[in-house]
């Protein structure tokens, strides 16, 4: 039950620089879709760490937690984590709009997020959630013209880049340790039922929340059937998740490798009908 409920933690990530790339090759892309899948995906895959460090300290290093332990942990983590990301991020706005050059931009963001990183770990707060905090505040002060037009350009270039070439050399380190993992007809057939159970459960954890949100303030859900089954379709699981499975001492190669298959078929199949779904469900 304990691996069943890992596999769950680490199959919840998603991968959303894959559907980014899809929404470049649409001419008029539906903006608030693109904004919330993004947005949900850097939260989603903070919370999914969290819950993945939490469970495996529990079964393989048998950690006794309550779910009072488990609360506070979670509100430490996570709002430590808020609280350290606003302050990195304010700061880091103030150092930028000051600078003279891109360059300088450049190098004050890249020291931000490596120290911040850091110190968060020093302080026992979630270094994923302070950063994704620390550049939701970054950005939306230079989308304010605090920033200049070169530095903001330059800054978003250099991320992008950076962002590219590390999921690159993510999925070739995947691949090289997805050698020594036996993927056999088993791990086939349970994955291609996982991925059907996982869009399943992210489409009910989109339709649920909205109507009980929807009754509580007496007005009408915020998405329709289509806008929610579009907002599941492009919650694609990418490297994150094999990433994560493979850093798990212990964990058993039958579930990498199901989870292996799961990523796959999601890239494959979500990812291939993406810009297809778009077509068909967002102007429903």
């Amino acid at each position: 039950l304990g691996e069943c409920l890992i596999f769950g933690a680490l199959i919840s990530p998603t991968d959303a620089i894959a559907v980014l790339g899809t929404f470049k090759s649409i001419k008029n892309p539906p903006i608030r879709l693109k904004t919330l899948i993004t947005g949900e995906g850097l939260f989603n895959d903070a919370g999914a760490i969290l819950m993945l460090v939490i469970l495996s300290q529990v079964v393989y290093e048998n950690v006794h937690l309550t779910v009072g332990h488990v609360a506070e942990s979670l509100l430490v983590e996570t709002g430590g984590g808020i609280l350290w990301g606003v302050l990195v991020g304010m700061f880091t706005s103030w150092f930028i709009k000051r600078s003279r050059s891109p360059e300088v931009a450049t190098m004050i963001s890249i020291a931000a997020s490596s120290c911040g990183y850091v110190i968060a770990n020093h302080l026992h707060v979630s270094g994923v959630i302070t950063m994704v905090v620390a550049g939701l505040i970054i950005g939306g002060y230079s989308k304010k013209a605090h920033f200049s037009e070169e530095s903001t350009l330059v800054l978003n270039n250099f991320w992008e880049l950076i962002d590219e070439i590390l999921n690159g050399f993510l999925f070739v380190l995947i691949g090289l340790a997805m050698l020594n993992i036996h993927v056999d007809n088993s791990a086939i057939t349970i994955g291609l039922v996982c991925i059907i159970i996982v869009f399943v459960a992210r489409l009910l954890s989109i339709l649920v929340p909205d109507f009980i949100l929807g009754q509580i303030l007496r007005r009408r859900a915020s998405f329709s059937l289509s806008k929610s089954t579009l907002l599941a379709w492009g919650g694609i699981r990418g490297g994150l998740s094999i990433a994560l499975a493979l850093s798990i001492d212990g964990f058993p190669d039958g579930l990498v490798a199901i989870t292996y298959v799961v990523v796959l078929s999601s890239i494959l199949i979500q990812g291939g009908t993406f810009k297809w779904a778009i077509g068909k469900l967002a102007k429903e």
